[in-house]
């Protein structure tokens, strides 16, 4: 695209400015056309490992969470909801269109954040941001399940409908009786139907129950708008994870202990 527009008789070539590092391999070939180099960005030094920082944060298996707060990980006893996060592409929810193109532009990179970038951004601003795409109509929605960590996770699978894995190993868990204080409720399965006959307040937590997958099985929870996780303390709540790295690379941001999954 870039290359088109400078030799596009159109446009000033000076009216294209490119950000200038390492990374960059084509910013002289682009210059030479007329381009502006716009900002420098300091590389990273890759040759200088770099200390982990320290945190009291704990990290622990899930056997040895439940241990401590006395509690089951059986079906019928699991106390928790669950949210995964997963690999953004585009701009976040709470991102306007401008501002996801002005980020692409000023890091000159790719920035599809994986899932354990999303999470992190969800630790630190301790906010989980809500979206329309699932529901029908406007209404904003955060997404969780009930069903236990490690069963959800274990037997995801990947939607190829969809070109990503229903779960990911990562995420958050809220203890359940205080996300109903929150304004979580479980989600209406049903038909078309269904979905007609319910008053207009319970649409958004309406779900086909579907015919070639059973999404019943999900035993999802919903709550309308942005969750602010900062009214949830820190024996109610952990982080989950798939590897002691990625715990390491959160912990210095969560006050929720972060539980490594077996996956």
């Amino acid at each position: 695209m870039l290359r088109r527009r400078l030799t596009d008789d159109r446009f000033d070539p000076a009216s294209v400015w490119i950000a200038v590092n390492e990374g960059n391999r084509t910013v002289t070939e682009h210059i030479d056309r007329g381009a502006v180099g716009w900002i420098a960005i300091e590389p990273d030094d890759a040759s200088t490992p770099t200390e982990p920082e320290e945190s009291d944060t704990e990290v622990l298996s899930l056997h040895e969470l439940l241990q401590q707060r006395n509690e089951s990980n059986a079906v019928d006893q699991w106390p928790y909801l669950i949210h995964c996060t997963r690999e953004r592409i585009g701009a976040w929810p709470d991102q306007s269109e401008q501002a996801y193109c002005e980020e692409i532009l000023l890091l000159a990179r790719r920035i599809d954040d994986d899932a354990i970038d999303v999470l992190r951004r969800i630790v630190q601003s301790e906010r989980l941001i809500a979206s329309a795409n699932i529901t029908r109509g406007s209404h904003r929605v955060i997404c969780f399940s009930e069903r236990p960590v490690e069963a959800l996770t274990s037997k995801r699978v990947f939607r190829s409908h969809l070109g990503r894995w229903d779960y990911e190993p990562f995420g958050i868990a809220i203890r359940k009786t205080l996300a109903k204080t929150l304004g979580l409720r479980p989600v209406i399965y049903g038909d078309d139907a269904d979905f007609q006959a319910l008053p207009q307040d319970q649409q958004p937590f309406f779900q086909n129950k579907g015919t070639r997958n059973d999404w019943t099985q999900e035993r999802e929870w919903r709550g309308l708008g942005d969750l602010d996780l900062s009214l949830i303390a820190a024996d109610d709540a952990f982080i989950f994870v798939d590897s002691v790295a990625a715990a390491q690379r959160l912990a210095p941001q969560s006050r929720w202990p972060i539980v490594v999954l077996c996956v």
